[in-house]
């Protein structure tokens, strides 16, 4: 009995079959993003850099000299330039998706073609860098049909954004909360309403209509429970938690007005090619007191044609905003690269 119990045991082994089963497997340590002021820090209290047309590539022509500007590709901007806010120009595919690019045939060079190519890079690196704090990201819709005739453009691109970011969204409802509508909710914040703490929305990504068309309009005539996207309008309208003034220059005062009432800002560091071939930083200054929260520009990174290109001082790669952010906070209290990723 004994030979034939060894011989079992020699046989199972020379088969690759344990005869003691494994010890178990201890689960890893799940990675913690925990910043130190988390508990904290809101969504609004940062202030980040941005990308204009965040996918474009150059044109074939040199003609329009606005155009002239070549971005890296989104994961790049994310882990080399610190970019936290992105654009996308969404054109409708008649066969039923939207695509990215600038304007067609005459600038239509693009990083990324599809909405869906385009969301898939961001959460990628996103996935691989939990501990970011919310990206943003502005669709801009290049198609419209009349009002009342958009409801397959705005389930299309919901579905899509729902296909690839199906969780970790900071939505409408999420800053609504109790509140009667967005504008009360930001403007007078609390645990149940308002913008949500940074260590509730880390690894997150808000998304945001661009454009006030006949699209916008038919998007903010659903329940707010129905719109995964923020949609942009006047400081004061009872949707608008959300969106840009573009001219700091002229509009300094009015964006920190904004800022100040809660409402999240984007404006523009330059426009064209004005800013860089002049190496004119006074409307990026200007963007930085005023408090903007997304600071976007044609030039996140080096460009061997010009000294000018845009980066946030002091950031990590984001800041503490000097409007809205208390004065202990520190930019590796809004995002540390140590606690970027495991």
């Amino acid at each position: 009995m004994l030979a034939r119990a060894n011989a079992v045991a020699l046989a199972l082994l020379l088969l690759g079959c344990p005869t003691d089963p494994d010890p178990p497997i201890e689960d890893p340590t799940p990675f913690d993003a925990t910043h130190p002021m988390d508990d904290v820090l809101r969504v609004n209290q940062l202030q980040a850099e941005g990308t204009h047309n965040s996918y474009h590539l150059l044109p074939d022509s040199d003609v329009i000299q606005d155009w002239q500007y070549d971005m890296p590709p989104l994961d790049e901007q994310l882990g080399e330039h610190g970019v936290r806010q992105f654009e996308l120009d969404a054109w409708w595919n008649p066969g039923g998706f939207f695509e990215v690019f600038h304007a067609q045939i005459v600038d239509a060079n693009t990083s990324c073609w599809t909405l869906v190519e385009c969301l898939t890079t961001l959460r990628s690196w996103s996935d691989a860098h939990p501990g970011h704090h919310p990206l943003f990201v502005w669709i801009e819709p290049k198609s419209s049909f009349p009002v009342g005739e958009n409801d397959v453009l705005i389930d299309t691109m919901q579905a899509e954004i729902d296909a690839v970011w199906p969780d970790r969204r900071v939505e409408p409802q999420d800053v609504l909360g109790d509140a009667a509508d967005l504008a009360t909710a930001i403007a007078d914040p609390g645990p149940t309403q308002g913008w949500p703490l940074l260590g509730a929305s880390r690894g997150q990504v808000m998304f945001v209509l661009l454009g006030l068309g006949a699209l916008h309009f038919d998007l903010t005539q659903r329940p707010l429970e129905e719109q995964l996207l923020f949609t942009n309008g006047d400081v004061g309208d009872p949707w608008v938690a959300v969106t840009k003034i573009d001219d700091p220059v002229a509009n300094e005062q009015q964006i920190a007005d904004a800022v100040a009432a809660g409402v999240v800002i984007r404006t523009r560091a330059d426009g064209g090619l004005v800013e860089p071939l002049a190496d004119d930083t006074s409307r990026l200054e200007a963007a930085l007191r005023s408090g903007a929260h997304s600071i976007s520009t044609d030039f996140p990174g080096p460009d061997p044609r010009f000294p000018y290109f845009v980066e946030m001082p002091d950031g990590t790669p984001s800041r503490c905003n000097p409007i809205t952010a208390p004065a202990d906070c520190t930019p590796t209290d809004v995002e540390d690269p140590a606690l970027l990723a495991p």
